[in-house]
């Protein structure tokens, strides 16, 4: 009977004086961390609160699945003795919008899982300068970079141990010892004045749609590696692709324009180049063994396969000394060599006219 006259009460109370018990308001999430100090492990998202200088260890960790770092437009320092970012084994993090530079690695990736093909990590928008590694993905880190600047660096982006780097959104390389470092597909990004774009000894390249200028060279060492250059404007080269003396693999150049380079193939292993255009390199095609394959059983010559290209004003045109198949290829005004391929297939459609050196074809019929 109290217990009904209390209650009674109560409603009688709120009604005379309007008070209501609060409704509980909502917790919002948290918002990023700032991270301040070098050394910090973040394990939500963050962002960098101002310049930071990191000499010694590691400045930032990202510790946990989908943990972001917005640089905010700062600039992230170090030295050969430290890391910048590094990512030790999570996924699904994304890095954006600033510089890393000068540290041993300005972003470490290492992951285990080969079960998701997706990129686990993201880069957008930032600038990789003067470091080792500007990004280092080892062990099947699956790496998207997304516009930015990768600049100065000893190695710009290097994939190891089957680690996987996507370039895409107008990325720029430039003065880099390196550029990439195996395991890359490229798309759409600007080349110059790197020692070397691409080198690969062990993995596999692709560049397509890109503009690759004035570099030292275009591919390094491409053993055990199977390049592929596709659709990209490709000019003042000291040599574009050596291509190494493996027959496992065959290096593929397709729909490129070559203007103005020094060597542009150079073929010690297996080439397919169709659809390019070669304008006033010092050599378009060469591979330059000697003697004949009957006199060299042993030897695994390189084979070179030349279909609808053409070559206009080079220094030599094609002097291809291993067998081969050339087909609807056009050569003209070169000062030297038009089609020199004494040991090739003819598969027919070739012509050649106004060069410096006679015959105008060796190996084939010209039309």
């Amino acid at each position: 009977m109290a217990r009904t006259l209390l209650a009674a009460a109560f409603v009688v109370t709120t009604a005379v004086t309007g008070y209501a018990a609060p409704t509980p308001t909502p917790t919002a999430p948290p918002g990023p961390v700032a991270v301040t100090t070098c050394g910090q492990t973040v394990t939500s998202d963050a962002y960098l609160a101002r310049d930071l200088t990191c000499p010694t260890d590691i400045a930032v960790v990202l510790a946990g699945d989908g943990v972001d770092l917005d640089l905010r437009g700062h600039v992230l320092r170090g030295s050969r003795e430290s890391n910048g970012v590094v990512l030790p084994g999570w996924e699904n993090h994304t890095i954006s919008n600033g510089t890393i530079r000068g540290f041993s690695a300005g972003v470490s990736t290492t992951e285990v899982d080969v079960t998701v093909p997706e990129p686990r990590v993201r880069l957008q928008d930032v600038v990789l300068r003067e470091n080792w590694f500007g990004l280092d993905a080892s062990f099947t880190s699956r790496v998207l970079v997304t516009g930015g600047r990768v600049v100065d660096n000893d190695f710009g982006l290097a994939g190891g141990f089957q680690g996987y780097v996507e370039v895409t959104g107008g990325t720029v390389f430039r003065g880099n010892g390196v550029a990439l470092d195996q395991w890359a597909d490229v798309h759409g990004a600007t080349f110059t004045r790197n020692d070397v774009v691409a080198e690969c000894s062990d993995g596999w390249l692709s560049i397509s749609e890109s503009r690759i200028t004035r570099n030292t060279a275009v591919f390094g060492s491409t053993f055990r590696c199977a390049p592929t250059l596709e659709r990209s404007f490709v000019a003042h080269n000291d040599v574009v692709l050596p291509v190494a003396h493996d027959p496992s693999v065959t290096a593929r150049v397709v729909d490129n324009e070559f203007r103005d380079n020094g060597v542009v193939i150079d073929a010690f292993g297996p080439v397919e180049a169709i659809g390019n255009t070669f304008v006033r390199n010092d050599v378009a095609v060469r591979s330059p063994l000697t003697g004949v394959p009957e006199e060299n059983p042993d030897w695994v010559w390189p084979f070179v396969t030349l279909t609808d290209n053409v070559f206009l004003r080079n220094g030599d045109a094609i002097d291809v000394l291993s067998p081969g198949v050339l087909t609807g290829n056009r050569v003209e005004r070169s000062t030297g060599w038009g089609i020199h391929a004494p040991n090739v297939a003819d598969g027919g459609g070739n012509t050649a006219s106004r060069n410096g050196r006679e015959p105008q074809c060796t190996g084939v019929v010209c039309g």
